[in-house]
């Protein structure tokens, strides 16, 4: 049907905190291994218009930093 906005969402549940000194975590690298920093993932994210929810299963400091 033409004319009905499309919505696009991205649902993540996390049960543990990401990679990553950005995160708090004691690790050598830092973010994804991809590469890529949180900031150009949201870029991303942003520019196709997807909305973005964290589902956490579980209270964790290091998951309310994320």
């Amino acid at each position: 049907m033409k004319g009905i906005p499309t919505l696009r969402y991205i649902f993540h549940v996390a049960d543990a905190p990401p990679h990553g000194k950005e995160f708090l975590n004691p690790e050598p690298r830092n973010g994804c291994i991809c590469g890529l920093t949180t900031e150009e993932v949201v870029r991303e994210i942003n520019k196709m218009q997807i909305h973005y929810r964290l589902i956490k299963t579980k209270n964790n400091v290091k998951l309310d930093k994320m």
